[in-house]
């Protein structure tokens, strides 16, 4: 968090300069506040990412609660449209009300992590399709794109911290290396796991799953519904 506060006055001020805020800018002025504002936005992302771990590692069971993880899905897309609109990836959802028990605000940002990384790693003219759905007793959130993908020999390593595939470095996309270990962090915390499946200039299919909330026949019986 003494990363973050300073951080953020940083770039915002960085951003009230690119604006003209404080006069206009030569071109050499102007590039190098271009410079500094990716250079202070990778950073904040990253102490962000950092403090998204270190909170997953924290957390308990007692700050769950129930909720509709297809809403948070829905939101997450909604949130993204216009950026996947931009360029020129279609992005489409499906899924009907399922309630599960955990942290809102967590599983969402491993949604968002997701969803997000489908669309940066997609170019124009691909797709991104989100589907929340039930199997058994676990809900299931899955995101396949059409995109870049991996290489059969990284796919294993992207969930290990700041490791980033070979695609990705190759094509100059930015990124902190800790968006997939950050969702399974959140998915294990859970009960749940996450898997991937990508194909090399192909795309990518990520499955993130975790339990469903039992119904109260359930709970009271005792019985296991896995």
């Amino acid at each position: 968090h003494e990363l973050r506060t300073p951080l953020t006055a940083i770039t915002g001020y960085v951003e009230l300069f690119a604006e003209g805020a404080f006069g206009e800018l030569g071109e050499d002025a102007s590039d190098a506040i271009q410079a500094m504002s990716t250079t202070s936005a990778n950073l904040l992302e990253l102490v962000n990412d950092l403090l998204t771990l270190w909170r997953s590692e924290k957390q308990t069971s007692d700050e769950w609660h129930r909720f509709d993880i297809t809403e948070s899905v829905r939101h997450v897309v909604d949130t993204l449209r216009h950026q996947a609109s931009r360029k020129g990836v279609a992005l489409t959802v499906a899924g009907e009300p399922i309630e599960v028990l955990g942290n809102n605000h967590d599983v969402e940002r491993a949604i968002m992590n997701l969803v997000s990384n489908a669309v940066k790693f997609t170019g124009a003219g691909g797709s991104v399709t989100v589907v929340c759905e039930m199997a058994e007793s676990m809900v299931r959130v899955s995101v396949a794109d059409t995109g870049i993908g991996i290489a059969a020999d990284e796919q294993e390593a992207v969930f290990d911290r700041f490791f980033r595939a070979g695609s990705a470095t190759g094509a100059s996309i930015p990124g902190t290396g800790l968006g997939l270990p950050i969702v399974r962090e959140i998915a294990l915390a859970h009960g749940g796991d996450v898997k991937l499946q990508s194909v090399l200039g192909h795309g990518t299919f990520v499955l993130f799953e975790i339990p469903v909330v039992p119904n109260e026949d359930d709970e009271g019986s005792g019985e296991r519904t896995d």
